[in-house]
């Protein structure tokens, strides 16, 4: 679990302030004292511990960094906030406030998500590449306006992978229409010869004569007389 950030940027300070009083330093400016109280005031305040809750949050449902880079993130922020004036801390929340409203909002969510899920076979110093090219490498310092660019660059990049996997797809298919209609051509049953005419290199002739089919003769009429004779009567 990643260390809350209110601890993270109130340690320090109070271990300081014990090493002081067991030095018996003297005592600090009132001003400094006043300040002390005030950003002690503005840490423990509602406003600050909904910012520090929601980045927790999210830390925890992103996809897109490691849990060593989350605890990088934390030790970075806490380190930014204790070193940052007093006067500045209002306006750090404020920042903040309005950063988290996008980056729990359902547009990067869901943005996040399938750069998840596209990041997921990177080597980790790619991974690092793509995000500082998507300008995510640093969320913590990211304005609002930055965060709601970036959706626009991650939805460009999933159109851009969508439609080259779908060029892809689209030649893969044609090539493999190619294939099975070839296969197909080769499987048909040899209708002639390369030379264009029928049983060539056979035994079997090209060459079909008609058939024979003489016209009937005619028929000429014939009588047997008394004697047995056969007689033949002219056809005119």
């Amino acid at each position: 679990m990643p260390l809350c950030l209110i601890a993270l940027a109130t340690s320090l300070p109070a271990q300081q302030a014990k090493q002081n009083q067991g030095k018996n330093a003297p005592p600090a400016p009132a001003d400094n004292q006043a300040d002390r109280a005030q950003r002690e005031k503005i840490l423990a305040g509602a406003a600050w511990k909904q910012v520090d809750s929601e980045f927790q949050k999210w830390l925890s449902q992103q996809t897109i960094y490691s849990p060593a880079e989350i605890n990088r993130i934390n030790q970075k922020l806490a380190a930014q906030i204790r070193a940052m004036p007093t006067s500045e801390l209002q306006g750090f929340i404020d920042d903040w406030q309005a950063k988290l409203k996008v980056l729990l909002g359902k547009d990067f969510q869901a943005a996040q998500n399938w750069l998840g899920q596209y990041m997921v076979n990177m080597a980790d110093g790619y991974q690092r590449n793509y995000l500082k090219r998507l300008g995510l490498n640093d969320i913590p310092n990211m304005s609002a306006a930055q965060l709601e660019a970036a959706i626009t660059r991650i939805r460009a990049d999933r159109l851009a992978v969508i439609q080259a996997q779908a060029d892809f797809d689209s030649a893969r298919n044609q090539q493999v229409q190619t294939v099975l209609r070839s296969n197909a051509a080769a499987q048909q049953p040899a209708t002639g010869n390369s030379y264009g005419g029928p049983g060539f290199n056979t035994m079997q002739s090209p060459y079909r004569p008609p058939k024979f089919n003489p016209a009937p003769r005619p028929q000429i009429p014939f009588y047997v007389n008394g004697e047995g004779r056969i007689g033949y009567m002219l056809p005119f």
